[in-house]
């Protein structure tokens, strides 16, 4: 079987997600094509996609591909998407509606509507001021729906693929978790609960596995780790108000399985049992709110700070880990441009780096083998790193 995934805004890190989850599911694939947007993957087995979908973070929609078509120029696309909608039209009505992730498409919804009219197949297509349909469009005009399709385009000029989706990320309930959660602390920062999902499946850990976040805050990744089913999750934060927040957001979601610590990161094998964690999966404190006014001064004062914070945390990472325990960690990019100077640090620590990505995708990651998680207009970008400790 061969599915798209439609990638979200780093799809890099959206795509060492989908490979990182697949290792732990052990789900064998093929990379049968990417670029940009899009991910197509031949895989050995037909997947419940929905249950896939629910597990990530970084992916917008996954569709089944339907077709396996050639060069673009010989393609007959009116005839080719035609016939995929018929297919699904079996009591003669359909919703329909196209996205094309190839670059330049023409516009063939009306011409394709007026042909199912002319074959007595009542359609209504669903069209959007975007290129593509967003995942909120595809799911409020059901899209999804028995009467419904939405045929996805991916490819390039060489190959076309041509899939139905038939999955979209639960954008609703992302929107539900970030903004509606009781417990928030806008000045320390919210890390939003896609990235934390993301960071979880990163780690490639069983769900029986010692999760610990210390630099819990909120509780923002405890509770998505207990959201996809992990079963020993500790937090810990220096912060009376964090761990308050974390229990709240907890509370509201009704997850049990958590336990909270008040516990300072630099002191953390005081509190936690030294070989007792098989996973470290946090955002620290990314220092001060930016302003685009900062003296050269200041910016390296606040990566001195940064720097000496993390180091410490990170000697303290290593003594509570269990042999080849992993960390999956944040570390901020200032201006976009400036980034911590710790990976020549970690050999003396015990840990090292470990690419985000296979050799085949190297031209993705950065010089430091980690991947990139920021806005354009974002004053502090986030690096993600992945981390080991050595057997």
């Amino acid at each position: 079987m061969q599915y798209i995934f439609i990638l979200g805004r780093e799809p890099e890190l959206s795509t060492a997600e989908i490979f990182s989850l697949f290792k732990r599911l052990k789900i064998e694939y093929r990379v049968s094509f990417f670029q940009k947007e899009n991910l197509i993957l031949d895989v050995i087995e037909k997947i419940d996609l929905a249950k896939i979908m629910a597990q990530l973070g970084g992916t917008v929609k996954i569709a089944e591909v339907k077709k396996q078509l050639g060069k673009i120029e010989m393609i007959d696309f009116k005839k080719e998407i035609l016939n995929l909608i018929k297919d699904k039209a079996t009591d003669r009505k359909i919703f329909f509606g196209i996205s094309a992730y190839i670059g330049k498409f023409p516009t063939l919804g009306l011409e394709i509507k007026k042909e199912l009219s002319d074959q007595d197949i009542k359609a209504r297509f669903v069209s959007s001021r975007e290129k593509v349909l967003s995942s909120v469009v595809v799911k409020t005009n059901k899209l999804l729906n028995e009467n419904g399709v939405e045929i996805i385009i991916a490819g390039d000029k060489n190959q076309i693929w041509l899939g139905q989706t038939l999955a979209i990320q639960p954008f609703a309930e992302f929107s539900e978790r970030d903004y509606g959660r009781p417990g928030r602390d806008k000045f320390s920062g919210m890390l939003p609960p896609k990235l934390a999902k993301i960071m979880i499946n990163l780690a490639e850990i069983s769900t029986d596995a010692v999760i610990l976040d210390p630099f819990c805050g909120s509780g923002t990744i405890l509770t998505e780790a207990m959201l996809m089913g992990y079963t020993n999750v500790l937090g810990s934060d220096n912060s009376d108000k964090a761990i308050a927040d974390a229990q709240k957001n907890i509370d509201w979601l009704k997850l049990k399985n958590c336990k909270l610590t008040k516990c300072n990161a630099i002191l953390l094998s005081k509190c936690f049992l030294a070989n007792s964690i098989d996973a470290i999966i946090t955002e620290p404190f990314l220092g001060p709110p930016l302003r685009n006014r900062e003296t050269k001064k200041n910016l390296q004062k606040i990566v001195n700070e940064l720097t000496q914070l993390y180091c410490a945390s990170l000697n303290e990472f290593a003594k509570i880990l269990k042999p080849n325990g992993v960390i999956i960690m944040i570390w901020p990019i200032l201006q976009q441009k400036i980034f911590l100077s710790l990976l020549e640090k970690l050999a003396a620590m015990n840990l090292r780096i470990e690419p985000l990505l296979s050799p085949d995708f190297q031209q993705f990651k950065t010089p430091r083998q980690t991947l990139i998680y920021a806005r354009p207009d974002q004053k502090v970008g986030r690096e993600i790193v992945k981390i080991k400790r050595p057997r």
